[in-house]
């Protein structure tokens, strides 16, 4: 129980912010990226850490494998 309760603290106090400079990478190519370029665009500056629902299809993601951009069906629609 307290190695729970010590992973718990850890996370907790890590920041969600990541303010590094980064470049996007396409997990998945849509057409609603064909006409965007990212290799000529420039860096991003920062994020807020997140984990994508676990039906969600990620279409961009960080460097280091978080997700920038993801989406999913809600509901019927």
């Amino acid at each position: 129980m307290p190695q729970i309760f010590a992973k718990e603290t850890v996370t907790a106090s890590k920041s969600a912010i990541n303010e590094q400079p980064f470049a996007p990478t396409i997990v998945r190519p849509t057409q609603v990226l064909n006409d965007i370029r990212l290799d000529e665009a420039p860096f991003l500056l920062g994020y807020v850490i997140t984990r994508p629902k676990p039906t969600a299809e990620v279409i961009l993601a960080t460097e280091a494998g978080d997700p920038l951009l993801a989406w999913w069906r809600y509901g019927l629609g």
